[in-house]
This record gives structure tokens, C-alpha cells and sequence, in this order.
């Protein structure tokens, strides 16, 4: 609820949302927990009653350093920005446990890379990326470390908004991932608000209140690692990665809707983020990665990809490699 308060905070400066739809949500303690799909449902219905396609970007860029509590001062604690990225994929089950971040290395390059367990609307990849930028990655945010920022969902018709916020950073829609890259040696950029012996007692808190987490399984993620186990051998439907976790399509279904998406988004969106990593490199012929994703004939491939992109896998690939 920390991040649900901030950006109500945000969303108070609308005059036209419900003034009591506001108050229940800031009279919620912020230390405690709800489903991440109830905070993407809360989030998408606000974009619709301000009619405001750019509220979830704003509003993250309003969130201030420490509404995300001990997560926050530990990673601003940091002595680096490749400690501070450390700190942050350790803790980050403290605000949200969907998430899960990633930082890798390839050719000069670092990515920092945010994985949600449960599929977000555009508003809430923009809430996120926008609100880390704001805190914690603008200390890169100029030439010399050539940032960019990744977001999974297509271009929107207007950028204004996004390349005035993340000024001087690249943007990059459509994306493999949702994330940050950057030079690899700007990871041991030291931060300004570097301490170690806050950053070590910060840590100790944040230890503690991890621990206090209560750990529950995800079907969600069940699903998605037998997708990728069966999308090769063409068995990648719901009645039989039902069978496969014994259980009905029927309890499955209802299970996926009750973590906020359904089988259908999980194959897509799986489909959707091996397709852009395969293209992405010449490792994989275009006929190898329609069979690695369990398409029965290359066209299908094809229309799919031009769905999730608006180009085709050989304009992407040629697009990446310039």
C-alpha cells in the first residue's frame, strides 16, 4: 500500500476523480499488503475516469524518495549504483513481491531488468519505470553512460510526455524486457548520498522485514515455467498444462483469474517475450523460432509478431542490429 498511497497522493490533483474513492485508499495502513492485480485494477480504472493515457508515467515521476520505505533509503545508502541494483533485487519483495529484477552484463553493456509475475497494464509499467528513474537511475541520466529505457509495451501515439521525463535518456518501446541499460563500467559510479554504516543497519532492517513476508505459491509462474517446457513440443494449451499440474482446465482457469490474467495472456505474453529475444540476435533462423514457440506454420509467426510489434520479425532484427 506505500506505492498505492503515493500515487494516490498524485491522483488527489485530478478534480474530476472521486474524492471518496481517494480517502479509502489513504486511510489504508501503508504497511499493508494487497494483490498486485487489485493495485493494476485500481491504477487502469483511474486512467479511465481522468481519461489520462499518461497518468501511470506521471504519477510515478511524483513518487519521492522513501515512499518506498527501507527499500528506498537502502539503496540511496549504497556506495555504488551496482550496489544500490544489488540492494534492490534483494528487497524488492518488500514493496512488491510480483516483481523480480535482474541486472546482467553482455558486450560493454549492463541491463537492469524488472520482471512482473503478473502481467501489467502499460499505466503500471510506466508507474514503475518512471518512479525508479526519478530515484534511483537518473544518477546515470546523461551521455557518457548512454542510458536507455526499456518498457515491454508498444510506442504510444504521443511521446511528449515520456521524452520530456526521462530527458536525456533513450526510450525504447516494445522492448524484450522492461528495464534500464547502460555502459557496464557506469555500474561502480559512486552515489552521493553514500553511507556504510546507515547502508549496513538499513540492510539489517530490511532483513527482518523480509523474513516477515508470508511466502505463497504462484500458479501464475507454475504456468509460465511449464510454457516454456512445452511450447517446443507443440502442448502448449491449457488442457493439457492442466493435466500437467493435476488439475481441470476449469480449476486452473478460475486459479489464473483469481492472480489477474488468464491462460490465453500467459501463452501470449511468453510467446511474445522469447519471440523478441530470438529475433533480437541471429542465433535463431525466423522457421527455428516459429517451431521453438510451438507455431505450426511460419505465417502464424508472423501475423503474430506483427501483432505485437507493428513490424515484422525481419524489420525488428534489421532495426536491433544497426
Amino acid at each position: 500500500m506505500r506505492l498505492v498511497h503515493s500515487f494516490t497522493r498524485f491522483l488527489s490533483t485530478y478534480p474530476n476523480y472521486p474524492a471518496d474513492l481517494l480517502v479509502d485508499a489513504s486511510a489504508t495502513d501503508p504497511e499493508q499488503r494487497i494483490p498486485a492485480t487489485l493495485a493494476h485494477r485500481f491504477l487502469s480504472d483511474a486512467v479511465e475516469r481522468t481519461n489520462d493515457p499518461a497518468l501511470g508515467l506521471k504519477a510515478g515521476c511524483a513518487v519521492s524518495l522513501g515512499d518506498g520505505g527501507a527499500l528506498d533509503y537502502a539503496m540511496s545508502s549504497a556506495a555504488t549504483v551496482r550496489e544500490a541494483l544489488a540492494v534492490a533485487a534483494r528487497f524488492v519483495p518488500l514493496v512488491n513481491d510480483a516483481l523480480t529484477l535482474q541486472l546482467d552484463s553482455a558486450e560493454g553493456r549492463a541491463f537492469f531488468r524488472m520482471d512482473s509475475r503478473v502481467v501489467m497494464p502499460p499505466a503500471a509499467e510506466d508507474f514503475l519505470v518512471s518512479a525508479v528513474y526519478k530515484n534511483h537511475m537518473r544518477v546515470l541520466a546523461n551521455e557518457a553512460a548512454d542510458l536507455e529505457c526499456w518498457f515491454l509495451h508498444a510506442k504510444p501515439s504521443d511521446t511528449a510526455e515520456y521524452e520530456r521525463m526521462f530527458v536525456p535518456a533513450a526510450l525504447r518501446f516494445g522492448s524484450p524486457a522492461c528495464g534500464f541499460a547502460f555502459r557496464h563500467d557506469f555500474l561502480d559510479t559512486p552515489l552521493a548520498k553514500a553511507d556504510p554504516k546507515l547502508h549496513d543497519v538499513l540492510k539489517k532492517h530490511a532483513e527482518m522485514l523480509l523474513s516477515e513476508i508470508p511466502t505463497a505459491s504462484s500458479v501464475t509462474d507454475t504456468v509460465r515455467n511449464r510454457l516454456i517446457r512445452e511450447l517446443p513440443q507443440g502442448n502448449a494449451n491449457a488442457t493439457h498444462v492442466a493435466q500437467q499440474l493435476h488439475m481441470s482446465q476449469r480449476t486452473l482457469e478460475r486459479k489464473l483469474a483469481s492472480e489477474g490474467t488468464t491462460f490465453k495472456q500467459l501463452l501470449d505474453e511468453m510467446r511474445r517475450r522469447l519471440a523478441l529475444e530470438y529475433v533480437s540476435t541471429r542465433n535463431f533462423g525466423l522457421s527455428e523460432i516459429a517451431f521453438l514457440l510451438g507455431f505450426s506454420q511460419q505465417a502464424a509467426f508472423h501475423r503474430a509478431f506483427k501483432r505485437w510489434t507493428s513490424q515484422t520479425p525481419l524489420e525488428y532484427r534489421r532495426a536491433r542490429q544497426r
